[in-house]
């Protein structure tokens, strides 16, 4: 079938933003804002299934290229993901005089239907459909110094509830259970409650020097339910060697495995801190450097019935220069940064369909960042931003597929464990590279004129933690070309838009994911070209 349009998506978004001036002290926002989003998500078999009785995950299909470059792919199933998206925040300021109060209330409503062609192939191997739906509300309130005193800080406290369902989720495998078919029904309930104390404060020790100390305190509290369900799918006579069923014939819709339940509750706590220091060797550069550690909760995997996994930590060491040259003319600001995992939260297919997530023991992650930002004449701006990342597992060991192994999709298959010290962290490209210009001129006194033209290239990545010497789960890397012509009235309360993303029609891999075992493969969005409105008021 005809792919142009497949991994893109029409959108629709209203915002809308009041402010009221209660006083010259007290200031209230109001931000609403609703999305409806219908995307046609793209998915393919990247592996070579031309047998598919006997196929291997880490064998790479000849046309991948071809195809991508032509836009022709073999789907069978419907593809699709629907969402609509509600938000509201208020903020309200309040000015005491010595102490600035902020108070920030929020409420977000999410839901999606979808459905995927998941074995990516004219095959009928898998296919899966479901809904998910996401309901938070969250209350920040912080105060904050108001003063030119040396001491300058911030202290506040946050509370975050929310509810999520996957509910239900179908994936059937054509080839499960010997080829009578598995239709498996999730229906996963998870409920957080996410409380935290922080506070931060920054000291001017002398006119060039800054110390910046700060602290967050977190407890979260999750309780999950997961209800999992396996049916038969297309029936038939079960094989003579399977035990106290070999020979029956089960129709479809029988109960294959008896319904499972799984309730639990976990949770975790945490103070993480921070150091900074800032030091300015002139009035144009600025040195620095922090120290930071950092936490994210454990969670449940909603295709599985197994205890929760482990919380992830961070430590996170970083040096840095900021610096203006030639009359601010030009601007340059450089990060070199360590980071050091402990229990690093990694991503793993499930063989049979889904994903759930595992702790791998530490990981450790260099690198340097450098932004740069030029003003060679009036109205022209350029900007480019280069980014270097060296990462690597420190011991730990996942399960995988063994190399050699040909087997259907779909099939039970063993796994084997396997070492993953030394190899790279999955998604993150070694190089990230982005230039754009933008040249802004006056047409008398109507208003003004921008144009932006933007370069973005990113290097290969691995989608998987293990068999990384194999071609099939990762990315070749790819380049982006993005342009945009806005037209702004002088009085900035009406401007109009012209734009233009991927506007070569640059296909490559985003994502590679394992159903059955076999890399499918996610690509970005096609060319797309479109006029954006905005009115202030």
């Amino acid at each position: 079938m005809d792919g142009s349009d497949l991994g893109g998506s029409e959108d629709f978004t209203a915002r809308l933003r009041l402010r009221f001036l209660v006083s010259e002290t007290l200031t209230i926002d109001l931000i609403n804002e609703y999305q409806d989003r219908k995307a046609k998500p793209l998915t393919f078999q990247i592996a070579d299934i031309s047998n598919p009785l006997a196929s291997s995950p880490f064998i790479l299909r000849d046309d991948l290229d071809q195809m991508l470059e032509s836009n022709d792919y073999a789907i069978n199933d419907p593809q699709f993901a629907n969402s609509e998206t509600w938000s509201s925040t208020l903020a309200i300021n309040w000015d005491l005089g010595n102490v600035v109060v902020d108070l920030l209330s929020g409420y977000r409503s999410w839901e999606l239907n979808g459905a995927q062609d998941s074995d990516g192939s004219g095959f009928s191997n898998f296919n899966n459909n479901g809904r998910l739906d996401n309901r938070q509300f969250s209350q920040e309130i912080r105060i904050r110094s108001n003063n030119e005193r040396r001491t300058e800080w911030v202290a506040g406290v946050y509370y975050l509830h929310e509810d999520n369902e996957m509910s239900p989720l179908s994936i059937n495998n054509f080839n499960g259970f010997f080829g009578l078919g598995t239709n498996a029904i999730f229906n996963a309930f998870q409920d957080l409650d996410a409380t935290a104390i922080f506070a931060d404060a920054a000291f001017k020790a002398t006119d060039l020097l800054t110390i910046r100390v700060g602290g967050r305190y977190s407890y979260e509290n999750k309780k999950f339910e997961n209800n999992q369900d396996v049916f038969v799918l297309n029936g038939g006579t079960v094989p003579p060697f399977i035990p106290g069923i070999g020979g029956l014939t089960l129709p479809p819709g029988t109960v294959l495995v008896p319904p499972a339940t799984f309730n639990d509750e976990e949770s975790w706590d945490n103070f993480s801190g921070r150091a900074v220091l800032d030091y300015k060797i002139s009035k144009d550069v600025l040195l620095y450097a922090s120290y930071t550690q950092g936490f994210k909760s454990g969670g449940f995997n909603a295709f599985g019935l197994d205890p929760a996994f482990k919380p992830e930590s961070i430590e996170a060491v970083e040096f840095g220069a900021k610096a203006d040259f030639m009359k601010n003319r030009l601007r340059t600001n450089l990060a070199v940064f360590y980071y050091d995992y402990t229990n690093l939260q990694v991503r793993r297919p499930v063989p049979t369909g889904g994903a759930f997530v595992e702790n791998a023991p530490a990981a450790e992650v260099t690198g340097f960042e450098l932004e740069v930002t030029a003003l060679p004449a009036l109205g022209l701006r350029i900007t480019g931003n280069i980014a270097y990342l060296d990462t690597e597992f420190k011991g730990g060991q996942l399960s995988a597929v063994p190399n050699d192994l040909l087997f259907p999709i779909g099939a039970p298959i063993p796994l084997e464990t396997v070492d993953i010290d030394g190899n790279r962290l999955s998604r993150a490209p070694e190089w990230q590279l982005y230039l754009a210009g933008d040249y802004t001129f006056r047409i008398g006194n109507w208003g003004t004129i921008n144009l932006l033209v933007s370069l973005q290239h990113q290097s290969s990545v691995f989608f998987t933690e293990t068999d990384q010497d194999q071609p099939t789960f990762r990315s070749n890397g790819w380049e982006e070309v993005d342009v945009r012509l806005t037209f702004t009235t002088a009085d900035e309360r009406y401007e109009l838009a012209l734009f233009g993303s991927n506007i070569f029609d640059s296909r490559h891999i985003t994502q590679v994911s394992a159903l059955g075992s076999f890399p499918l493969g996610a690509v970005n969005e096609p060319a797309k070209f479109g006029i954006l409105g905005t009115l202030r008021f």
